[in-house]
């Protein structure tokens, strides 16, 4: 990273498109305490964030940064997304959802506010909906989905594709 030159990530299993390859990329921020890297990745003239455990091996090339112009900022959301776009949810928590998240996000306590004796509404940024929506789904009968009209239509989706994969119980 101190220096801005481009390097081969060997061997990085890729859990979007399940593969393993080499990628050529220009790392230039480190994330989640140096758990992830932001990069500009040559072949797809994207960035990208590239998990370290996920490395085989790092080669840094000869090269300087060619696309530094290209490098842009990113966000990591509460549930450990990162993204260069942020979109906001409202949750209404009940105890069990917002004991749970304070747990496992204890950054989240700046996002909540009591709303009654017993619920708290998390009002929060997401780089992307797949976070939320694996907690919201997880504890489905603590939250409630008050805004987002876009996080409704993708819970909608990722429920019916749930009923396919496991089939109508009558």
């Amino acid at each position: 990273m101190k220096l801005p030159r481009q390097v081969v990530l060997h061997d990085y299993s890729s859990a979007h498109s399940n593969r393993t390859r080499d990628r050529v990329v220009e790392p230039y921020l480190f994330l989640d305490h140096h758990d992830g890297i932001r990069c500009y990745e040559l072949q797809s003239g994207e960035n990208k964030t590239f998990k370290v455990s996920r490395i085989g091996r790092v080669e840094v090339l000869d090269l300087l940064w060619s696309h530094e112009e290209q490098h842009a900022r990113v966000y990591t959301d509460l549930f450990r997304f990162s993204g260069e776009e942020r979109r906001r949810v409202v949750l209404r928590l009940g105890r069990l959802a917002c004991s749970l998240l304070k747990e496992e996000c204890p950054q989240a306590v700046r996002s909540l506010q009591p709303d009654g004796a017993d619920h708290w509404l998390l009002s929060t940024d997401v780089c992307s909906f797949q976070g939320v929506g694996r907690f919201v789904l997880g504890l489905f009968e603590d939250v409630e989905v008050l805004e987002s009209p876009e996080f409704k239509l993708f819970l909608q989706e990722k429920i019916k594709d749930l009923t396919k994969k496991v089939g109508v119980v009558s």
